[in-house]
């Protein structure tokens, strides 16, 4: 049998899609369509048979057949369109991003977010200024009452300190000299 080319609207036209869907699944089909799509020897001219349909439309096998030789047709179409591996050109490569490119942009993230969760944090506490104000100003006391008070201990303690290391530090000194007589010379010693 050969297969005759069709037009895609002779197609629809001729076939019921769902039968054609329903033929396809089959097992049946599958065989069918390895035997229509063998090559079968022309049968000689008879001249008793004047009239010999070219596209009998209403032979599943053969529709069937033909579906598969359209879908091939169009597969070897889509294949040969596309050039090989070997032969396609391949893309330049990207130049390698110097270190300092990340540095710079990880540090202008970290600097935008922390700028944007301090104006976050800034919204969320601007209704509660007015009732904020007598707080802070206690926390403000507080804080420099503790800060002054830490400072004059911290002044006090190394005084203190001062004090003792200075006279742990000091070194004992005796002396003792002796003279005998009125103009004679002096001696001594000195003991540590």
């Amino acid at each position: 049998m050969t297969l005759t080319p069709y037009s895609y609207t002779e197609i629809s036209d001729l076939l019921d899609h769902t039968d054609i869907c329903r033929l396809l699944d089959d097992d049946t089909t599958t065989r069918l369509l390895g035997a229509s799509n063998q090559p079968t020897p022309a049968a000689p001219p008879t001249e008793t048979d004047p009239a010999v349909p070219a596209r009998p439309a209403n032979d599943a096998a053969y529709m069937a057949a033909l579906w598969q030789h359209i879908r091939d047709r169009e597969q070897k179409k889509s294949t040969a369109a596309q050039a090989p591996v070997w032969a396609r050109p391949t893309p330049p490569a990207a130049p390698a991003v110097p270190a300092w490119v990340w540095r710079y942009s990880a540090l202008a993230l970290s600097t935008g977010g922390a700028i944007g969760l301090a104006g976050w944090g800034i919204g969320q506490t601007a209704a509660w200024g007015p009732y904020l104000e007598e707080a802070l100003y206690a926390l403000a006391a507080v804080v420099i009452g503790g800060a002054a008070c830490a400072m004059a201990a911290a002044s006090v303690l190394r005084k203190l300190i001062g004090t003792f290391r200075a006279r742990l530090e000091r070194p004992q000194i005796t002396q003792n000299i002796t003279a005998h007589g009125f103009m004679s010379r002096a001696g001594g010693t000195i003991n540590q």
